[in-house]
C-alpha cells in the first residue's frame, strides 16, 4: 500500500526526495550506520534511490577534485587565511588571465542555484510589504549569521585597544617593570590585532559574497518577470526601465548588506565606547559626546543634499544616456544628414547639466569631508575643555587612549550619514523592484489549447491598454522591434474579430498601414490584452507556433545559431530550413558560412537576409502553425516567389500559415483571406470571392494595372505543382564581398595587458592641470605640517601634566589650531581636487564624442557592438566623473598620513625602527606586485564581462515575443544566468585576491607594530609612547590603505585608458581636421560651393571602392552619366553592389580609384558636411528619433509650418499629425507602425527639396492605396530633381527614366528602360519577366 501511494502521489516524493538529497549533501551519509540503515528500507523505490545516491557521493568523496574550486578544496587554514587565492594570482603572473581560464562558481554558488532559492522564500511570503528584502535576508541567512558574528569580534577586537594603550603608558610609568607583564601587555596587542585583520577579512568577504548574490538572484528574477509580461499593453512599465532596474537597482544591492551592518552596529559600538570614555575621564566625556551628536546632526543634513543632488544627478544622466543611445543607435542616419553637430550640440546640452548637478554634489561631499577632519579637534577639544574646567590635569594614559577611542569612533560616525542615504536609495530601489515583480502580467487566460481548428477567435475585442503620459514614455522602448506595425496609440485596437483557421489552410490578412493586421497576429500570441468588464474572448490554438516578426529579430551569434535558436541540431531539418529560406548563396560567400558571426541587430546584414534568417529559424522549428507578419516585403521579387513558391506552397503546404502581407498579389495563392480596416474585420473569403469586393476590388486593381489575366492564370496554375523547381534565375555570387558578408565582422573589446603606463597616467594628469595638480601638493605638505604638529604639541602638552603652573588653555588653544589647519586644508584640497576632476572628466567626455561621432560607419560603428560604446560612455564615464579623482584624493591623504606616522614613529620610538619599517616596505612591495599582477586583468575581465550581460538583456527583452512564440524562455534564462556567472567568477576572484592583499598587508605589518611596542615599554616617555601608540602603531593601516588606495586608482585608471583609446578613434578622413580643431578647442571654417548642386549631374569615372582595407572591390571599374534630373533605377541580385552605390555618393565609403563628379566637381574635393546636406536620402530602415514630430521632420528648424503641414498633407500624414495635437506633439517609434515611420521619412526627404535624391525601397511596408499615392507625391515633388531608387519590387521604378542594373559590383546595365524591356536577351528583361510570371 505505501509503494502504491509513493507511486501516485509523486509530488511527494520529490518533496522527499529533496530531503534525501539535503542529507547527502550534508553528509550523514558519511555514517555508515545511517548508509545500512537506509539500505533496509524496504519499500524499493526508495531503497534503489538510496543506493545510487550513496554510491554517488562516495565516488565523489574519494575524487575531491570533482566540482570542487580552489576555494572547496582548500583546508581550514588555507580558508582563514585566503591561500587558496594564491592560484588565480600565481596564474595571472606567470601567463595572464582570461575568462576561459577562471575556474567556474561552484553549483551552490551558480546564479541559478541561488536564484531557485530566492523563489522559493520570495513567492512564498505573499502579500508581506516589504516581501523582497526579507526574502534576500532569507536567502542568505546563514552569510548573515557569519557575517554579523565576524563583525562583532571585529568590533570587540577594535575597542580593546584603547584599553591596551591606557595599560601600555601606565606600565612605562611604573617604577618596577615585569617582563612577565610586558609580555602580557605586547601578546595583547598582537591577538587584537591579529583578530581585527581576520575578522576584517572575512567580513568584506561576507559583505560582497551576499552583495553579488543578491544582484545575481535579483537579476535574474527580472528576466523571469519580463518574459511573463508584454511591455507592449502593460504601460506602466516599459523596456528602458527595466533595463535601468538591472543596471542601477539591481547594482545598488551590491553595497546594501555593508550599510545594513554599519547602521545596525554603530550603536553598539557607540554604548560601549561611551562607558569607555566615562570609565577615563567621568562626565567630561559629555562635551565630547555633545559634539558627535551635532557632528552626526549635520551629517544628515549634508547627507540629505548630497542624496538631492545625487538623484538630480542621475536623472540627467539617464538623459544624456538615453540621448547617446540613440544617436549611436541611429549613426547612419545622422552621418547622410550631416546632422552631427545638430546631436553633439544636443548632447552636449545634457552633459552640461550633468556636470552641473555632480559639481553640486560634489562640492557637498567637501563639506562631508571638512566635518571628517574638523569633528575630531572639535570633540578632543570640547572634551578637554570640560576635564579641565573641573579641575583635572591631562594624562598621557587617559589622554591617548581618549583620543585612540575617538579615532575608532570617527570612521563609523562619519560614515553613518552616508549609510542611511544609501539604505533610504537602495530602499527606492527595493521598491521599484518589487512594483515591477507584482506588475500585472500577460493575459493567457482566455487563450485555450484547442485541437479542433488550428486558430480560432470569438468575440476579439482586444487593445493594447492604456498609455501612460507621453513624459513618461520611455524612449528606450524603441527595442521592442515587435511593435513597429502596431497601432498602440488606438486603445479600441481589435473589434468584434471573429475568425476560424483550418488545419493546414494558407490565411492571408491584408489592409492598408495601422488597419491591425500586426495586432492581430499579436493577439494570437498573448500579447494584447480585453477589458475586464466586458465579455472575455476566446482564443484556441491547436498546436505549436513559429513566429516571424515584422521586423525580424536577430541574435547577436552565428547564422547556425540564430536559425537552430537554441533546440538540439538536426542536419537534414538544417539543410531545410536554409534551402526553403532562399539562404544557400548567401552562405556560400561568407568565410566561414554559416559559423559566420552576425553583428548586433543583424548590422551586417541587408533588410531581406534578416528577414530569411527568422524566416530559417521558423521553418527549423517544426512548428504546428506559422505566423508570418510581412517577410516577404523585405525581400526582391525573384526572392519573395521562391519562399511563396517553395516555401510556403510547398515545403510548408500542410502546415498552418497566416500570412500578413501588403502584396496582395500573393493572396491569390492562399486559402482564405481577411481583409482589414481601422482593427475590424471589414471583408473574409476565399480570393475569388473577395475580388467581388469593390473594397479589395480597387487595392487589387492598383496593384495589376498592368497584369493581364491570362498571365495569372498561368501562374496559378504553376503554383499549384508540388514539384521543387530549380531557380534558373538565381545567381551564384561569386564576386567581391561586400561589407554585409564580410566575416569576422565584429570587433572584440580590446583588453590591455600588464600595468597602467606612465604615459597613460602622465596624460591624465595633463588634462587634469599640470598647475592645480602642483597646488594640491603644496596643500598637502601644508596639511602634513598640522598633522604632525597637533600629535607632538598633544605628546608635549601631557608631558606637562605634573607642573602645577601649567596654563592649559594655551595648549588647548594651539592643539586647536592644529586641528582646525587640518580640516580648512583638507577642505580646500578636496575642493579643488573633485571640481578638477569633473571639469576633466567632461573635457574627456566632449573628446570622446567628437571621435565617436565623426567616426567612419563601416569601419568601426558596423564592427562594435554599440553596448561597448555606452560601456564606455556610462560605466566608465561615471567612474571619471566620481570615483577616479575621489580615491586620487583619498591617495594624497593616505600617503601623507603614512609619511607623517613614519616620522612620528621613527620620533617617538628610535632610529633603529627604520630597519623594520624597510623591512616591511619591502614585504608590502612585493605583495602589491604579486597582488596587482592579478588584479589589474580581474578589473579589466570583471569590466568586460557586463557588457554580455546587458547586451544579452537588452537582446531578449526586444524580442520577447518571438521568445515566448517558439517557447524558448527557459533558454534564455539559462543564458543569462550564464553570463551572469562569467561575471560573477571573475568578480568573487577578484574579491578573494582583494581580502587576500588586504589581510597579509595587514599580518605583514606585525613586524613594525610589535617592534615598535617594544621599544615603547622598555622607554621611559610616557607622551611619546602615547604618539607611539596612538598614531604611529596605526603604519601598518597606513601602508595598507596606500597600498590599496594606489591599488584602486590603477584599476579605476582603466576607465581612462578605455576611454582614453576611444578619444583615439579616427575620424572620417575628411573630417580630420575638423576633428582636430574640435579637439583643440579651435574655430573651423568649411570651404562650400555657392549654390552647389544645382543641376545634379552625376558622372562616375573608373571608379573602384572597398568596404575596408584586405577586402576586395565592392564597386569595380564603374563608368556611368547620369544626366540632370533623369529619374534612374538600380536594380540587382542580393550583394551585387546596389546600396554601395548610394554609400559612394554620400561619400560614407572613399574611393580606391577614380572619381565621382557631380555638376562636374570632383566631389572629393568638397567639404564632406556639404555633400551630406545637399543630397537627400530615405532609407530602408526608417528612421524616428524621440521627441516631437518638428524635431523628426525639420531637426534644424528651417521650415515654417504651413509648409510642413502642407507636405504631411501630401505624405498622408495629416490626421497623424492632428492625432497628436499638432507638429509639437511628442511622438515615440512605439506607437508608429512601420508604414508609418517611412511616411515619416518620406516627408522629412520631401521637405529638405535638394538636387539629388537617393531612395532605397522607401515603400516596402506600405499599402498598395497609400504606396500609389506616395510614389505620385515622390513624382511630383522630385520633379527637379536627379533621383536614383535601388528597387527591390521591379514596379516601383518601370516610370524611371533609366534602368542600371548591377552585378559582381561592375554595372551590367545601362539604358533607357523600354530599351531593356525590348532587348529579350537584357539581364533587366529576365528580372521583368521573373516578377511578370510571379503575378
Amino acid at each position: 500500500m505505501i509503494e502504491n501511494y509513493f507511486s501516485t502521489q509523486l509530488k511527494i516524493y520529490e518533496d522527499l526526495k529533496k530531503i534525501i538529497i539535503n542529507f547527502v549533501e550534508y553528509g550523514i551519509c558519511l555514517n555508515r550506520k545511517i548508509q545500512i540503515y537506509f539500505l533496509s528500507i524496504k519499500i524499493p523505490i526508495l531503497k534503489d534511490y538510496f543506493i545510487r545516491e550513496i554510491l554517488q557521493y562516495q565516488i565523489k568523496m574519494q575524487d575531491p577534485l570533482i566540482a570542487k574550486t580552489a576555494q572547496q578544496r582548500a583546508g581550514f587554514f588555507s580558508k582563514l587565511f585566503f591561500y587558496w587565492v594564491i592560484e588565480t594570482l600565481s596564474k595571472a603572473q606567470k601567463e595572464g588571465l582570461s575568462e576561459k581560464t577562471i575556474q567556474d562558481v561552484a553549483e551552490e554558488d551558480k546564479s541559478q542555484t541561488i536564484h531557485k532559492k530566492f523563489q522559493g522564500y520570495y513567492y512564498g511570503l505573499n502579500d508581506s510589504p516589504h516581501r523582497l528584502a526579507k526574502a534576500i535576508l532569507k536567502t542568505f541567512q546563514v552569510e548573515m549569521f557569519w557575517l554579523i558574528l565576524t563583525l562583532c569580534v571585529q568590533i570587540a577586537s577594535q575597542l580593546a585597544i584603547p584599553l591596551l594603550i591606557k595599560y601600555i603608558i601606565l606600565y612605562i610609568g611604573k617604577d618596577e617593570k615585569t617582563v612577565q607583564e610586558a609580555i602580557w601587555l605586547v601578546s595583547g596587542v598582537f591577538v587584537c590585532r591579529l583578530t581585527y585583520s581576520i575578522t576584517g577579512a572575512h567580513t568584506w568577504n561576507f559583505i560582497n559574497q551576499i552583495g553579488l548574490g543578491t544582484v545575481a538572484a535579483v537579476g535574474l528574477e527580472i528576466l523571469n518577470k519580463s518574459m511573463k509580461i508584454s511591455f507592449l499593453s502593460n504601460k506602466n512599465h516599459s523596456i528602458g526601465e527595466v533595463l535601468t532596474l538591472l543596471q542601477v537597482d539591481a547594482s545598488k544591492l551590491q553595497g546594501s548588506t555593508l550599510y545594513l551592518a554599519a547602521v545596525g552596529l554603530l550603536p553598539i559600538q557607540l554604548g560601549i565606547a561611551v562607558f569607555m570614555m566615562f570609565k577615563f575621564i567621568g562626565i567630561s566625556f559629555l562635551g565630547g559626546l555633545g559634539i558627535i551628536f551635532l557632528t552626526i546632526f549635520c551629517n544628515m543634513i549634508i547627507g540629505k543634499t548630497i542624496l538631492k543632488y545625487t538623484i538630480q544627478s542621475m536623472k540627467a544622466k539617464d538623459a544624456r544616456t538615453k540621448c547617446a543611445s540613440d544617436i549611436f543607435q541611429q549613426i547612419k542616419f545622422i552621418k547622410i544628414n550631416a546632422l552631427e553637430n545638430y546631436f553633439i550640440d544636443k548632447i552636449s546640452q545634457l552633459r552640461a547639466q550633468e556636470v552641473q548637478t555632480i559639481k553640486s554634489r560634489l562640492i557637498a561631499q567637501s563639506l562631508n569631508v571638512l566635518s571628517v577632519w574638523l569633528s575630531p579637534s572639535l570633540i578632543l577639544n570640547s572634551t578637554f575643555v570640560i576635564f579641565i574646567a573641573l579641575g583635572n590635569d591631562l594624562t598621557p594614559q587617559n589622554t591617548f587612549a581618549l583620543v585612540s577611542l575617538f579615532q575608532i569612533l570617527q570612521v563609523p560616525l562619519l560614515a553613518l550619514p552616508v549609510s542611511i542615504n544609501a539604505l533610504l536609495e537602495t530602499n527606492v530601489s527595493l521598491k521599484r523592484l518589487q512594483n515591477f515583480f507584482a506588475a500585472a502580467e500577460m493575459q493567457t487566460e482566455f487563450i485555450i489549447e484547442d485541437n479542433k481548428y488550428a486558430v480560432q477567435i470569438i468575440n476579439g475585442n482586444l487593445t493594447w491598454g492604456k498609455d501612460k503620459d507621453e513624459k513618461q514614455r520611455d524612449p528606450n522602448q524603441s527595442l521592442a522591434t515587435v511593435s513597429d506595425s502596431l497601432i498602440m496609440s488606438n486603445p479600441n485596437c481589435l473589434k468584434n474579430i471573429n475568425i476560424t483557421i483550418e488545419r493546414g489552410s494558407f490565411v492571408a490578412i491584408v489592409g492598408d498601414v495601422g488597419s491591425g493586421k500586426s495586432s492581430l497576429i499579436q493577439s494570437i500570441l498573448g500579447e494584447m490584452i480585453y477589458d475586464e468588464s466586458s465579455q472575455k474572448p476566446h482564443i484556441g490554438i491547436g498546436g505549436s507556433i513559429a513566429y516571424v516578426s515584422q521586423t525580424a529579430w536577430i541574435q547577436n551569434a552565428t547564422v547556425r545559431d540564430n536559425v537552430i535558436f537554441g533546440s538540439e541540431f538536426n542536419q537534414q531539418k538544417y539543410d531545410e530550413a536554409i534551402k526553403y529560406s532562399c539562404l544557400k548563396d548567401d552562405l556560400k560567400i561568407l568565410n566561414k558560412g554559416d559559423s559566420t558571426m552576425i553583428g548586433e541587430k543583424g548590422v551586417n546584414l541587408s533588410g531581406g537576409q534578416k528577414a530569411r534568417i527568422a524566416l530559417a529559424r521558423a521553418i527549423y522549428s517544426d512548428k504546428d502553425i506559422y505566423l508570418l507578419d510581412d517577410p516577404i516585403s523585405a525581400v526582391d521579387i525573384h526572392v519573395g516567389k521562391f519562399i511563396m513558391n517553395q516555401c510556403l506552397n510547398g515545403f510548408l503546404k500542410n502546415k498552418t500559415r497566416v500570412l500578413v502581407t501588403h502584396a496582395v498579389n500573393f493572396t491569390q495563392y492562399c486559402d482564405y483571406i481577411y481583409l482589414m480596416d481601422k482593427g475590424e474585420i471589414i471583408e473574409e473569403g476565399k480570393f475569388n470571392d473577395l475580388k467581388q469586393s469593390l473594397r479589395f476590388e480597387q487595392i487589387y486593381k492598383k496593384f495589376f494595372k498592368q497584369q493581364d489575366e491570362e498571365e495569372t492564370q498561368e501562374v496559378i496554375e504553376e503554383l499549384k505543382q508540388p514539384e521543387l523547381k530549380k531557380q534558373n534565375t538565381s545567381v551564384q555570387v561569386t564576386q567581391p564581398l561586400e561589407k554585409d558578408e564580410v566575416d569576422n565582422l565584429m570587433l572584440l573589446e580590446e583588453k590591455a595587458q600588464g600595468s597602467i603606463t606612465v604615459k597613460t597616467y602622465f596624460q591624465y594628469i595633463s588634462w587634469f592641470g599640470v598647475f592645480f595638480f602642483i597646488i594640491v601638493i603644496i596643500f598637502m605638505l601644508i596639511w602634513c605640517a598640522c598633522y604632525l604638529g597637533s600629535a607632538l604639541w598633544l605628546a608635549h602638552w601631557t608631558e606637562q601634566s605634573d607642573d602645577p603652573d601649567i596654563n592649559n588653555f594655551f595648549y588647548l588653544e594651539i592643539f586647536l589650531a592644529f586641528g582646525l589647519g587640518q580640516g580648512i586644508i583638507a577642505f580646500v584640497r578636496t575642493i579643488l581636487m573633485l571640481v578638477r576632476g569633473v571639469v576633466t572628466a567632461n573635457y574627456i567626455h566632449q573628446r570622446m564624442l567628437n571621435q565617436l561621432i565623426y567616426a567612419p560607419i563601416c569601419q568601426f560603428f558596423e564592427r562594435v557592438p554599440i553596448g561597448q560604446i555606452l560601456n564606455r560612455l556610462t560605466k566608465d564615464q561615471n567612474t571619471l566623473d566620481c570615483d577616479l579623482v575621489a580615491i586620487m584624493s583619498w591617495v594624497f591623504i593616505v600617503v601623507a598620513q603614512l609619511l607623517c606616522n613614519t616620522i612620528l614613529n621613527i620620533y617617538s620610538s628610535t632610529y633603529y625602527i627604520i630597519i623594520p619599517i624597510f623591512i616591511y616596505f619591502i614585504i608590502g612591495y612585493q605583495i602589491q606586485k604579486f597582488y596587482m599582477s592579478g588584479s589589474r586583468e580581474l578589473f579589466r575581465l570583471e569590466a568586460m564581462s557586463r557588457s554580455p550581460i546587458i547586451s544579452f538583456f537588452s537582446e531578449v527583452v526586444s524580442g520577447l515575443p518571438t521568445i515566448r512564440a517558439f517557447g524558448m524562455n527557459q533558454y534564455c534564462m539559462d543564458e543569462h544566468a550564464q553570463n551572469l556567472d562569467i561575471n560573477r567568477k571573475i568578480a568573487l576572484e577578484q574579491i578573494g585576491a582583494t581580502v587576500w592583499f588586504s589581510l597579509y598587508l595587514g599580518l605583514s605589518s606585525f613586524i613594525v607594530n610589535i617592534t615598535a611596542i617594544i621599544f615603547c615599554i622598555s622607554g621611559s616617555n610616557p607622551g611619546l609612547a602615547g604618539v607611539l601608540l596612538t598614531y604611529a602603531s596605526s603604519l601598518d593601516q597606513n601602508v595598507q590603505q596606500a597600498v590599496q588606495s594606489t591599488s584602486m586608482v590603477e584599476n579605476m585608471m582603466v576607465s581612462f585608458e578605455r576611454a582614453l583609446a576611444y578619444t583615439r578613434v579616427k575620424p572620417e578622413k575628411a573630417y580630420e581636421q575638423l576633428v582636430e580643431s574640435y579637439q583643440q578647442q579651435r574655430q573651423h571654417q568649411e570651404y562650400k560651393i555657392v549654390q552647389w548642386p544645382d543641376k545634379g549631374q552625376i558622372r562616375y569615372n573608373n571608379y573602384s571602392v572597398k568596404y575596408r582595407e584586405g577586402l576586395p572591390f565592392a564597386l569595380n571599374d564603374v563608368n556611368l552619366t547620369i544626366e540632370s534630373k533623369q529619374k534612374i533605377g538600380v536594380v540587382g541580385r542580393t550583394g551585387a553592389g546596389k546600396s554601395t552605390i548610394t554609400l559612394t555618393l554620400l561619400r560614407i565609403l572613399e574611393a580606391s580609384q577614380g572619381n565621382i563628379q557631380i555638376d562636374g566637381v570632383d566631389i572629393s574635393t568638397i567639404s564632406l558636411q556639404q555633400i551630406r546636406e545637399s543630397i537627400t536620402m530615405i532609407m530602408q530602415d526608417a528612421t524616428i528619433f524621440t521627441g516631437s514630430i518638428r524635431d523628426n521632420i525639420d531637426p534644424l528648424k528651417t521650415r515654417g509650418d504651413q509648409e510642413i503641414l502642407k507636405i504631411m498633407e501630401d505624405c498622408c500624414l495629416a490626421s497623424f499629425v492632428e492625432k497628436r495635437n499638432g507638429l509639437d506633439g511628442p511622438i515615440d517609434a512605439n506607437n508608429m507602425s512601420v508604414g508609418e515611420k517611412q511616411l515619416l521619412c518620406i516627408a522629412r526627404a520631401v521637405l529638405r527639396q535638394n538636387k539629388i535624391v537617393l531612395i532605397d525601397e522607401a515603400t516596402a511596408n506600405i499599402d498598395i492605396e497609400t504606396e500609389t499615392i506616395i510614389q505620385e507625391t515622390i513624382k511630383k515633388a522630385f520633379k527637379e530633381c536627379t533621383v536614383i531608387t535601388i528597387a527591390h519590387r521591379i514596379n516601383t521604378i518601370l516610370h524611371s527614366d533609366k534602368i542600371l542594373v548591377v552585378d559582381k559590383g561592375r554595372v551590367a546595365e545601362f539604358g533607357q528602360t523600354q530599351d531593356l524591356l525590348g532587348n529579350k536577351d537584357s539581364l533587366f528583361y529576365q528580372i521583368y519577366q521573373e516578377t511578370q510570371r510571379q503575378h
